[in-house]
């Protein structure tokens, strides 16, 4: 049993807390020459009950600040409340002046109270549940992609949840968003587990101006389930958590899911095999590592350092950096029927035993086939190809 899934399509976030979204933290509200003929008009009011005085009455052509966010976690909140004070009210109208809180929509461990600046200018603005650029229309709740201010990096969208919008009129309307990060804006940064497609779930919060919007995004929350549903390969997906409500790279990075000898995380651009006997899943390139150090062996030849035996009882290495984030336990989801060829190759062989690349190995699955390895001996110019079968790295069986 396999699993595999490739990736191409990228997108992603960035934490600040100004109204233009940019990286850098400035507090221009320009829209780009891109998104300047474009008028975003709100629609719906969410103002029902009188209780939010009418918007726009201040001369907004002299807003030219932006807003800011203190967002703070609701676990710190409580941790520091009196016994019998009054909870806080949730996200909904109020004079601005008392924090609110919001229940995040990814993890409800990640809700926050917050509170947004100038106060007189937000609350001169008015809820809708919907607005409309360009002929799209989108809603509260949705996800968006944003234009990026990072020149030269890829993607060029970040993406965002859409929490609440707000306007003063059809060329002042606000979104106050939480932001996916993307692995690069991680402490450790991106790691090999990552998928291409991969973002990350926070609590950071952000209001934005709507003219920054590029269109609706469709992110996955991928539960990492035994048997959950493919993912396609243009689908953006989540399967962390970043608790970082004040933005910047100082948070907790939930658990994942881990695999195999190595007990390290599965990427879904790569491939997963599945013993049916010990029911253990393995990876791909630690089932073609252990096969080079067996082909060595057998060849009577040094194993390269490059190359480490797979030993049940090695503890692996750490799923990922910890210091300021520390990851948390979820489970992955193995895409199955795609042909997958990884392949691990020695580079390091020692000059005295045997030439550079000796050897290499792949890992061959065809859909409705028993998985093999296809064992290459590059000597001497030579390419002769020897299949063998796979084995579990845990209970030694071949894998059917």
């Amino acid at each position: 049993m396999v699993s595999s899934s490739a990736s191409k399509q990228r997108r992603t976030p960035r934490h600040s807390s100004v109204t233009d979204a940019r990286r850098d933290g400035s507090l221009s509200k320009e829209p780009t020459p891109a998104a300047s003929s474009k008028s975003p008009a709100a629609g719906n009011s969410e103002d029902k009950n009188g209780d939010q005085p009418s918007a726009g009455q201040l001369d907004w052509t002299k807003f030219k600040r932006g807003f800011t966010v203190k967002n703070w976690s609701a676990r710190d909140e409580a941790a520091a409340a009196p016994k019998n004070s009054k909870k806080r009210r949730r996200s909904s109208l109020s004079t601005g002046r008392e924090p609110l809180l919001e229940e995040n929509p990814f993890d409800r461990n990640l809700d926050t109270y917050y509170k947004v600046e100038p106060v007189k200018w937000w609350n001169d603005t008015k809820r809708y549940r919907k607005f409309t650029i360009a002929n799209e229309t989108f809603r509260l709740g949705e996800t968006v992609f944003v234009q990026g201010h990072d020149p030269g990096v890829e993607p060029a969208n970040w993406v965002a949840k859409v929490l609440e919008v707000r306007a003063a009129n059809e060329l002042n309307v606000f979104l106050r968003v939480y932001w996916f990060n993307r692995p690069e804006d991680l402490p450790m940064g991106r790691q090999p587990h990552h998928g291409h497609n991969e973002v990350i779930a926070t609590n950071t919060m952000q209001i934005i101006d709507a003219l920054t919007v590029n269109g609706k995004a469709t992110v996955k929350h991928w539960k990492e389930t035994d048997g959950e549903e493919i993912l396609d390969e243009d689908t953006l997906f989540w399967r962390q958590t970043f608790d970082c409500p004040a933005g910047g790279p100082v948070g907790t990075l939930s658990e994942i899911r881990t695999h195999c000898i190595d007990n390290k995380p599965y990427n879904p651009d790569s491939t997963l095999v599945y013993c049916v006997n010990c029911e253990k899943w393995l990876h791909a390139e630690c089932v073609a590592n252990d096969v080079l150090v067996k082909t060595y062996e057998e060849h009577n030849m040094v194993v390269p350092s490059s190359l480490k035996r797979n030993d049940v009882g090695n503890d692996a290495l750490p799923v990922a950096a910890k210091g300021t984030a520390t990851p948390k336990s979820k489970t992955p989801k193995k895409t199955k029927g795609k042909n997958s060829t990884p392949k691990v190759t020695d580079n390091d062989a020692a000059e005295e035993e045997e030439p550079e690349q000796a050897f290499s190995a792949e890992i061959r699955i065809d859909k409705g086939e028993t998985p093999k390895v296809l064992v290459t001996d590059a000597r001497n110019g030579k390419k002769e190809v020897t299949e063998k079968p796979v084995h579990c790295l845990f209970c030694k069986n071949v894998v059917a």
